[in-house]
């Protein structure tokens, strides 16, 4: 096993295997469609600060884009001035353009651990993975909250991760569109796939899966949908944008 393996074993892939397993084992009544809600959640807790300072970062560049269009139109024949003036910009107000990509990035190790645990180990365990101080249950019943079994595909659960990640994209700041012309157009393209084309990917991906993913990603969004309707209506971030850079 190489070091990059290594390190993703045994910081992502083992510690949610046994996360999942003690909520399993300790929280009555053993439901597995209950423990991947709670390990969703704490996943989420655990990230929260990064992703509020994403989310920062997404409505500060979404406050910007009238004065980033100003330095664009005005020194449009100059680039090089034009990049100096957008990076005293994003200097004046801590902006990071990268930052709002943090959310998606942070939930990608995670995605691919859960999927490979609930690939490999759903309905059964493998004791060698396990922590010694950890209980093994033997065999889990897929079957959860008495309807659905998570080892099987669930076409309900694929339009919930669909429909929550479209209202979860709704909700998101929206960057307007920069620049003119064929520039202004590629913004535009790029905003409606994000809102449209993502959801409808992740639903479809969702047909061809165990369920236990879709329940996942489902509540992935519907922690973001919260926490961002939360931080809207109680913990607003406020931009102050100045002339600043560009003068």
């Amino acid at each position: 096993m190489n070091i990059l393996a290594l390190f993703y074993n045994e910081i992502f892939y083992r510690p949610i295997f046994n996360g999942l397993i003690v909520i399993y084992n300790g929280v009555p009544p053993h439901d597995l469609g209950l423990s991947i809600v709670l390990l969703t959640l704490l996943i989420r807790l655990i990230t929260l600060p990064l992703t509020y300072k994403a989310m920062k970062a997404q409505k500060i560049m979404t406050a910007l884009q009238p004065k980033i269009k100003e330095i664009q139109e005005k020194h449009k024949d100059n680039k090089e001035e034009q990049a100096r003036q957008m990076m005293g910009l994003y200097s004046e107000h801590k902006a990071n353009p990268l930052t709002g990509c943090l959310p998606l990035l942070l939930q990608l190790p995670f995605l691919i651990a859960l999927y490979q645990v609930f690939f490999r180990h759903i309905g059964a365990v493998s004791p060698g993975l396990l922590y010694y101080f950890i209980s093994d249950p033997g065999q889990i019943n897929t079957l959860s909250f008495g309807i659905v079994d998570l080892a099987q595909k669930s076409y309900v659960l694929g339009l919930l991760a669909g429909a929550t990640q479209l209202i979860q994209a709704h909700l998101m700041p929206q960057p307007g569109a920069v620049g003119g012309g064929a520039q202004k157009d590629i913004s535009h393209i790029m905003a409606v796939q994000m809102k449209y084309f993502l959801p409808a990917v992740i639903t479809i991906w969702s047909f061809s899966l165990p369920a236990a993913l879709p329940l996942y990603w489902t509540t992935l969004n519907v922690f973001a949908i919260v926490q961002q309707i939360i931080i809207d209506k109680y913990l607003p971030i406020r931009v102050p944008v100045t002339s600043g850079a560009g003068k």
